[in-house]
């Protein structure tokens, strides 16, 4: 889960952690918004990214600069060890999986799972078997070190004949996809009736695929104009949920407010606003 796909004006270095919102603008959702705040695992990533020497930090970003020439951003940032992200905290997790009714402990899938430190956060829930996806074949051998089950690909290819996923998260990685909406349909299809999706999406949406030397494109699916043109936090969410989730036969069943940071160099860190949300797949 890597943010090179965001215009850089979206960025802040020194940026305020918003867990708040207009829950009025939400509508039918509001009483489903659950108030997080910023706990001591979000502290710990932000004040760690200081542990580098600054020298170390510098040659690192020259590095990932070059490499960026022939891989794409996010496998050179991943090679060099920079741009680790942070969504939620276990804890964090925890709550808004208790507040949708919670799930299991068997087991747990993650879409797209970048460097693994978010996969981390979920894996200490306490799930007895970790698999997870990711296009890059560097990120996945990476993956594959912690013990995870880890398949190279865009579209999971998991059975749905198998043992069902307990969980199946997928956090922002629909912005980047080129395929994001059949993905979604996927992940639909990997959990049982009644069962529990964790998403999370950066607003204002704007999606984009990158490529190899800096390129990028548009996905190759269109996700709905409301959503697109949505330009509140309150909007977005709304948007999201009537005209991507509902159709899907998903129900939100809990939403929040948390900022999505990425440690920089030199101690810095960004951040953008995430909607995450807990869904539950139609019974029928």
């Amino acid at each position: 889960r890597f943010l090179q796909s965001v215009p850089s004006q979206l960025l802040e270095p020194r940026p305020r952690l918003r867990y708040d919102c207009d829950k009025s603008g939400l509508r039918n959702l509001s009483q489903r918004f659950v108030q997080l705040a910023c706990d001591e695992a979000t502290l710990r990533f932000i004040t760690d990214g200081t542990a580098r020497h600054w020298a170390a930090e510098l040659a690192a970003e020259v590095l990932a600069a070059l490499l960026q020439l022939c891989l794409t951003a996010a496998d050179a940032n991943l090679l060099c060890e920079l741009g680790q992200m942070f969504v939620l905290s276990t804890e964090q997790a925890q709550i808004l999986i208790d507040r949708a009714g919670g799930c299991g402990r068997g087991r747990l899938l993650d879409c797209g799972a970048g460097d693994g430190n978010v996969t981390a956060q979920l894996a200490a829930l306490g799930f007895s078997e970790v698999a997870c996806t990711e296009v890059s074949n560097s990120a996945a051998a990476r993956l594959r070190e912690h013990g995870w089950i880890c398949r190279a690909e865009e579209l999971p290819s998991f059975a749905a004949s198998d043992e069902p996923f307990d969980l199946v998260s997928c956090l922002n990685v629909l912005c980047r996809a080129p395929r994001p909406l059949s993905l979604l349909r996927r992940l639909c299809e990997l959990l049982p009736p009644g069962g529990l999706m964790l998403l999370a999406i950066v607003l204002p949406f704007q999606p984009v695929v990158l490529g190899r030397c800096r390129s990028s494109s548009a996905p190759l699916e269109r996700f709905p104009h409301a959503l697109l043109r949505a330009r509140s936090f309150e909007e977005g969410v709304v948007a999201f949920t009537d005209h991507v989730l509902t159709p899907m036969g998903l129900t939100a069943c809990a939403v929040t407010r948390v900022p999505y940071c990425c440690r920089g160099t030199l101690g810095a860190f960004y951040v953008l606003d995430d909607a995450v949300f807990v869904v539950r797949r139609a019974v029928s």
